[in-house]
């Protein structure tokens, strides 16, 4: 009943020159559910999402070997160039650190509690959890460019640990739920419905597929290829750079029409235009060009009370833990004895104020 148990989770790489937001609930699989009530399921792979991609990226920057630090670079010491101007990876650390860090460390330090606490709820931390996702999410191309710069294991464990975090909330919820007698009525249920049926309609959707490829030729040839008949699955295996989606045929998922902010307006267009089954002719965006296939299509409608009513139930009682849920959290932090061993963290005070906040600069 606490956060969702959502173990496949894809960092977004935008590999293609344009930014798929997944906060928008509109792409890459994490995001997407097939079934009509994916509403609710979205929300909650976001927030592990971000739980996820955020305190990945601090422990990748943390784990640096000490060779590294010696030289204040970790993987490169330009991140982006800019007109002949560059953008030190100092820079961008700096101003990581000074957004995220005192989140992202309150995060991880959430995710050790939550480990220690594991073994009441007869749960252990499982090393392979982290290695699937990241096997998952890179190739074995980048997982050896990331080896090279960061310790991969230790990544690995900080990783697993998050998942177990996830289940032990939900097992405290569950025991929550039980020894409080927490119950929801059809009354309750019947109320949320109603206060909510202009914000629980679905939307028009589709899934699609698509190949992406970095030049018209290569595109050129794969169009032919299905207009010869070959399967857009086998093609997009062969030919699509896209890491994420070429393994599964190209499938990216389902999107809701009109709440795609992150997804190109032309590719969007095509995927409503076409039929089941349809394919694209090549479309040019940002110097990929891409083909989209339709897979399925759904109208708009309105769900049923009998339809939505397990999930209004678990999110009414995930609402009604929540108090519950955070004070327990909360005397585990306060019982914690937690020490800032973090040079930087040590020198400002305090994990995150690491800028003056009343100038504004990099909060």
């Amino acid at each position: 009943m606490g956060r969702n148990n959502e173990a496949d989770i894809r960092d977004d790489h935008k590999d293609f020159g344009f930014e798929i937001q997944a906060n928008d609930m509109v792409f890459r699989r994490h995001c997407f559910s097939v079934t009509r009530s994916r509403f609710m399921k979205q929300a909650k792979a976001f927030k592990i999402y971000w739980v996820i991609t955020t305190a990945l990226t601090v422990v990748l920057l943390l784990s640096s070997t000490i060779a590294y630090a010696a030289v204040k670079t970790l993987i490169n010491p330009v991140v982006v160039r800019v007109n002949g101007e560059d953008v030190s990876e100092t820079e961008f650390l700096y101003f990581l650190m000074g957004k995220h860090g005192n989140e992202i460390v309150d995060k991880l330090v959430e995710h050790l509690l939550l480990k220690q606490q594991a073994s009441q709820f007869g749960l252990t931390l499982n090393k392979q959890d982290g290695w699937d996702f990241l096997e998952k999410t890179y190739s074995q191309e980048k997982l050896n460019s990331l080896g090279n710069a960061f310790d991969l294991d230790l990544v690995a464990t900080a990783l697993a640990r998050e998942v177990l975090a996830v289940n032990v909330i939900n097992k405290k919820s569950e025991q929550l739920i039980k020894d409080d007698n927490i119950k929801v009525s059809d009354d309750d249920i019947l109320q949320f419905y109603l206060n909510n049926i202009d914000k629980l309609l679905m939307p028009e959707s589709a899934g699609f597929s698509w190949i992406v490829m970095t030049d018209r030729p290569t595109a050129e040839k794969a169009l032919g290829r299905l207009k010869n008949g070959d399967d857009f699955a086998t093609v997009a295996k062969e030919i699509s750079v896209d890491e994420l989606t070429s393994k599964d045929g190209g499938k990216v998922g389902v999107i809701a029409k009109g709440e795609t902010k992150g997804l190109p307006k032309e590719i969007e267009d095509a995927i409503f235009s076409l039929s089941e089954g349809q394919y694209s002719d090549i479309i040019e965006v940002q110097n990929n060009f891409i083909i989209v296939m339709t897979n399925e299509k759904h109208d708009a409608y309105e769900p049923s009370l009998e339809e939505l009513k397990p999930l209004i139930e678990t999110k009414l009682l995930t609402t009604k833990i929540e108090g519950p849920l955070g004070q327990w959290l909360k005397q585990l932090s306060d019982n914690a004895r937690i020490e800032i061993v973090y040079p930087i963290f040590q020198e400002m005070g305090e994990p995150g104020k690491m800028v003056p906040e009343e100038n504004g600069v990099g909060q």
